[in-house]
């Protein structure tokens, strides 16, 4: 569905937070935190508050000057890499990591937090991306500043996926995504980085058969 305005989802009541860009510090909120606080009645159901995220996220993004790619998700159902009928728990960005902060930044002052990661799971590799929630709103952003499963630099990374990025619409709205060919990369990795995911096994599918169309052209 197309925005109507912006009121809709800058939701004007938010406060300003304590987290300010340059600061060093992402303030976090725990789940529990977001699910006793009050919850606007304006809130719409997910599959809208997605398609609204994804807009408010691009505008945002274009505003502080943040090169943002929208992935998976709506994202990939929007290119066609997905079934239409998605509707994915979360909206999926991969930031520019350069300028990271600063959208996080922009992020905070209406109101959104970081989600806490547990430091007692082992990890091998770095947390690869920022999940922030809203107690308004019923969808997260999971902000990746670097998608694992590349073995380079996670800015060269960015800058290629930007090099060759297209737009497609969601919520009525124009916003950037990966190209067919780099968003079924995206979608291949992501499989084999997560196989016990909701999607993978339809992704992996999806990415033969494109894959094979594509090589017979």
């Amino acid at each position: 569905m197309p925005v109507q305005s912006k009121a809709y989802w800058a939701m004007p009541s938010l406060g300003v937070p304590e987290f300010c860009p340059g600061d060093g510090q992402r303030s976090v909120v725990s789940s529990a935190d977001v699910n006793t606080q009050e919850t606007s009645t304006a809130v719409p159901d997910r599959r809208t508050a997605l398609e609204l995220a994804h807009a408010m996220l691009a505008e945002i993004s274009q505003q502080a000057g943040v090169r943002c790619l929208f992935f998976k998700g709506l994202a990939a159902a929007a290119a066609g890499l997905r079934s239409p009928d998605t509707v994915p728990s979360d909206v999926d960005a991969y930031v520019d990591p350069h300028d990271m902060d600063a959208l996080l930044g922009r992020l905070a002052r209406l109101g959104f937090r970081a989600r806490p990661v547990s430091a007692e799971i082992p990890r091998l590799l770095a947390y690869h991306s920022v999940t922030m929630v809203h107690p308004q709103w019923p969808c997260d952003l999971d902000l990746h500043s670097y998608v694992p499963g590349f073995f380079a630099d996670s800015q060269q990374v960015f800058d290629r996926l930007w090099e060759h990025h297209t737009e497609i619409v969601i919520a009525g709205v124009p916003v950037a995504a990966p190209s067919v060919a780099d968003h079924l990369l995206l979608l291949a990795i992501n499989a084999t980085r997560d196989p016990s995911s909701a999607y993978a096994a339809s992704d992996v599918t999806m990415v033969r058969e494109r894959g094979s169309s594509q090589s017979r052209v």
